[in-house]
């Protein structure tokens, strides 16, 4: 007589890179998307605040959020090195060497990576968003320009001419990173003019993040339209 196989085979399953067959249950994935912002089914991560408190401080771009966007990154990554990924960007700024290695890790990732700017997209959000394939803005998203907070000197001569040398340095980088995004929208766009945005805080809407190079447009309506956004926030960004 015939056996029959009354084993359930999970709904979610994909290829990994080696061919494996990788499961998930729809719980394991949304507890995914509440604890570490990736949601696997959108191929979707969330760069934002790590812990948020009752009076509404929040952290930054620190060591948690380098952490956690390296997982997501690594398990999307994991199921599919050939499909897009999408990053939603929240974040008011913080430490600068995180913001790099957030940077470093989506200019070296083998997917296709969408950006998407909305609330906060300030400092070293702004900047990272410049590392994605696609860079987009919510029409009410916020974006500042500025060269951020230097490190801090130390007594000693020796230590605090380094330390001098190193700020440098990373003013440099930053200014390679916008110059190279704004001069494909102005030829004309130098060095000089970049210095002079990032020398104090620059507050811009997205349109004028858009028509500065900052960004490649703004994020599409959904099939429902709206009409309570303010006129100013869609207008056509070559427009002047």
């Amino acid at each position: 007589m015939a056996t029959v196989n009354t084993q359930v085979v999970p709904k979610k399953v994909r290829e990994s890179p080696k061919g494996k067959r990788c499961t998930i249950s729809q719980i394991d994935m949304l507890t995914l998307w509440a604890d570490k912002g990736v949601f696997i089914n959108q191929r979707k991560i969330f760069l934002g605040s790590v812990e948020t408190d009752a009076e509404s401080n929040e952290s930054e771009v620190d060591a948690g959020m380098s952490k956690r966007f390296e997982i997501g990154m690594t398990i999307l990554e994991y199921f599919s090195t050939k499909l897009p990924i999408k990053i939603i960007i929240n974040t008011r700024g913080g430490n600068a060497y995180h913001a790099l290695a957030i940077y470093d890790r989506i200019m070296d990732s083998p997917c296709f990576v969408t950006g998407q700017g909305t609330g906060y997209v300030m400092s070293a959000g702004i900047l990272i968003l410049q590392a994605c394939d696609k860079r987009l803005l919510t029409r009410t998203a916020s974006v500042l320009m500025h060269n951020g907070t230097p490190l801090s000197v130390d007594n000693h001569h020796m230590n605090a001419e380094r330390t001098g040398d190193e700020n440098k340095r990373l003013r440099a980088l930053d200014e390679d990173i916008f110059l190279g995004q704004m001069i494909k929208k102005d030829p004309q766009m130098t060095r000089e003019k970049v210095r002079e945005l990032l020398l104090f805080d620059t507050y811009m809407d997205p349109v004028k993040a858009i028509r500065l190079g900052l960004a490649d447009g703004l994020t599409p309506r959904t099939k429902h339209k709206r009409t309570r956004h303010p006129r100013v926030l869609t207008l056509d960004p070559s427009s002047k």
